[in-house]
């Protein structure tokens, strides 16, 4: 058995104006390789790194964008989410209203497409379950959970957006400071 001493650098970052105190924590296992715990109400994300040039971890995040450190550090969390059943109702029935114009479906397709969609509780489950007179129709019927439905901004992913930023100017600043105190010894 090997037992390795290492060195773990943890900041905590408070008074901050819509945040609990966010916690990090990094490693460097050694030049470009490294690992970052962020924890912050009671969550934490964590990703480790295994060819960052010679960047140490706290460098490496620093230089990263948010889109990719929320992608490797919280995977499960989109940038998007469907929005509500009354803009996918809207949707659809722009949608219905286009392809009547257009000629694609008859008037009493049209007319039954209205009915449902008017009538239901979750159009989009309905349509993409294929459990619907909607589902008869063609344009409808070809994977339609890859029609351009309604989404918003997901909150946790704008959320973590802003942690990241947070995140980012506080290793900036201790990386200033360490930089300042090496500086010093030198």
């Amino acid at each position: 058995m090997k037992i390795t001493e290492t060195k773990v650098l943890s900041l905590e970052i408070s008074e901050l104006l819509d945040f609990d105190p966010i916690r990090v924590m990094t490693e460097n296992y050694g030049p470009g390789r490294g690992r970052i715990t962020v924890t912050c109400e009671g969550k934490a994300w964590t990703s480790a790194w295994y060819a960052m040039s010679d960047r140490s971890v706290e460098q490496f995040f620093c230089d990263c964008g948010n889109d990719y450190l929320i992608t490797n550090m919280a995977g499960n969390v989109s940038s998007e989410i469907d929005n509500d059943n009354e803009a996918n109702m809207r949707f659809m029935f722009s949608e219905v209203l286009r392809l009547r114009r257009e000629g694609e479906i008859s008037k009493d397709q049209a007319r039954v497409c209205w009915e449902e969609i008017d009538g239901s509780d979750d159009i989009k489950s309905t349509v993409c379950g294929y459990s619907s007179v909607i589902s008869e129709v063609p344009y409808f019927s070809t994977e339609p959970w890859y029609l351009p439905w309604p989404t918003i901004p997901n909150p946790a992913f704008i959320r973590l957006n802003s942690m990241f930023d947070i995140v980012r100017a506080a290793l900036q600043q201790h990386l200033a400071l360490a930089g300042q105190s090496e500086e010093t010894v030198a």
